[in-house]
């Protein structure tokens, strides 16, 4: 199964510039057979979504509604993710196998510690992975408390995946889950990199239990 595992749409994630329609359109295009929503969950840019929890929490899933029924419309599956920002540093965290009953049981996450965060993944059956760990803004954090990392190939940033490679052969790293993703916050980032998988996956639950079998 040739997934996208990283990817922005603009209903939510203000950076990006290709609506949820179009992302899913442009990878069937690209011979995808599914994408991972992985919109921005930051309290930085939470007011953008309303006043309330309940109008965040249902702003937050209107990028994953209307890719989802794009998808069901030309045969592309859409997977539920998350990229959370931690209030406590400039890293973002991709989360595999969050439900919508995850997301509303948890709007308040961006105020938990790291170690919190895995504990909370790891309590739900969920995958941590830190996205793009080596760009200049961002410090790789403790792998005690990460399921992963990513390759990010985003053409709008320097990403330093040589400098990830050869962290990821110090001692200690062996347990990480090795990711890719494009980063698609625009049309001509379709469809940058893949992540293939052995396996049809339906959702995002069953994709943390196959990405898990990778550590």
């Amino acid at each position: 199964m040739r997934l996208e595992m990283h990817a922005h749409d603009c209903e939510v994630s203000p950076c990006a510039v290709i609506k949820a329609k179009e992302l899913v359109d442009g990878y069937k295009e690209a011979g995808y057979d599914g994408i991972v929503i992985t919109n921005h969950f930051d309290k930085g840019i939470m007011h953008l979504w309303g006043e309330t929890t309940e109008e965040h929490y249902q702003t937050y899933l209107r990028g994953y509604e209307l890719a989802k029924e794009e998808g069901e419309h030309v045969g592309l599956r859409v997977i539920l993710g998350m990229e959370i920002r931690l209030e406590c540093g400039p890293e973002d965290y991709l989360v595999y196998g969050v439900t919508k009953d995850f997301i509303r049981e948890h709007m308040d996450i961006c105020g938990c510690s790291l170690q919190e965060l895995y504990e909370i993944c790891e309590e739900n059956g969920c995958v941590l992975i830190q996205a793009h760990p080596f760009r200049e803004y961002c410090q790789i954090q403790n792998p005690k408390y990460l399921h992963g990392v990513e390759r990010n190939f985003n053409s709008g940033h320097d990403n330093h995946n040589e400098k990830l490679d050869a962290w990821l052969k110090e001692p200690g790293r062996e347990h990480l889950i090795i990711t890719r993703g494009s980063d698609c916050h625009e049309i001509p980032q379709v469809g940058l990199v893949d992540f293939v998988i052995d396996e049809d996956v339906r959702d995002s639950r069953e994709l943390a239990e196959v990405l898990r079998k990778l550590a």
